[in-house]
């Protein structure tokens, strides 16, 4: 039985907008060193678009421009057109910059909630989210707008991570549990993880009414580009949640737990090309 979600107020998006904005922030002054993996999800969301010359593409919540860039440097075109939107301006400034150092001409940028696209129906050929379905407070609705704006036969791909336990750079919280108790998501709840389980994504577009839906996991590999004491850093600014629990532990447990955890994603380098991740990319046509 599907679960709807309680109305939105205005105060939930402008809590969502201070999150985003606060979150584009910190990528402005550390972007996140993650571009291997970046660029293999956004290759594999274009290979499942079948893209064509001259294709409109819709990307929801681009954050900072991809797949969106690599979508538009794939339809390379006058014709084929790409415009990214994102919740917040902040994230959509940082995406034009990185657009203009590709010169792309066939791309264009707008600020706009994923649950009311401001688009008239049957607007764009295809539609694209990644790494945002899960975290979207009524995903469904969301989903449901996306359906919308796609023309008769239009395809949506979406993608997202795995479960954590088959990501290499989940297994440090492993660590974190052992010293505080993380409280669950509730149910429903936007999360990293949310959807991630085998044919959950594909289940959410077959219920707002994509039909040949499928999907796939891929196994790509994890990356990481600063020292371990900077990833740990990143981690705890980018999870409140961790920070917040750790935070109510005394010095020297939170001494103990911090050099675990270093030595686990030391742990993680050594290994090299055996640290990996999983993502679900799923795909419904209108």
């Amino acid at each position: 039985m599907s679960m709807s979600n309680p109305p939105r107020t205005q105060t939930d998006e402008e809590a969502q907008r201070e999150r985003w904005s606060a979150r584009a922030a910190l990528w402005r002054e550390r972007p996140p060193s993650r571009n291997v993996p970046s660029q293999i999800t956004a290759e594999l969301m274009l290979a499942a678009l079948d893209p064509r010359p001259t294709m409109r593409v819709l990307d929801v919540a681009c954050g900072m421009g991809e797949p969106a860039i690599t979508i538009a440097a794939g339809i390379a075109s006058v014709d084929g057109q790409v415009l990214a939107t994102d919740l917040v301006e902040e994230m959509l400034a940082m995406a034009r910059e990185n657009a203009a150092q590709r010169e792309l001409s066939n791309i264009a940028f707008q600020q706009a909630n994923a649950e009311a696209l401001p688009f008239p129906d049957a607007t764009f050929d295809a539609v694209t989210c990644r790494h945002a379905v899960m975290l979207l407070p009524d995903a469904p609705q969301a989903l449901r707008e996306m359906r919308r704006v796609l023309v008769p036969g239009g395809r949506a791909v979406c993608l997202l991570a795995g479960p954590p336990e088959q990501s290499a750079r989940e297994r440090p919280l492993a660590v974190v549990r052992k010293y505080v108790s993380l409280p669950a998501t509730p149910p429903g709840a936007p999360d990293r993880f949310r959807f991630s389980g085998p044919g959950e994504l594909a289940e959410q577009l077959r219920r707002v009414g994509f039909r040949e839906v499928s999907d796939v996991v891929h196994t790509i590999p994890v990356v990481w580009t600063g020292s371990v004491e900077e990833r740990w850093a990143t981690a705890l600014r980018n999870s409140r949640r961790i920070a917040k629990a750790i935070a109510t532990l005394p010095a020297e447990q939170q001494q103990a737990l911090t050099n675990e955890v270093l030595e686990a994603f030391r742990d993680e380098e050594q290994r090299g090309s055996e640290a990996t991740a999983t993502v679900v990319l799923a795909t419904g046509v209108k």
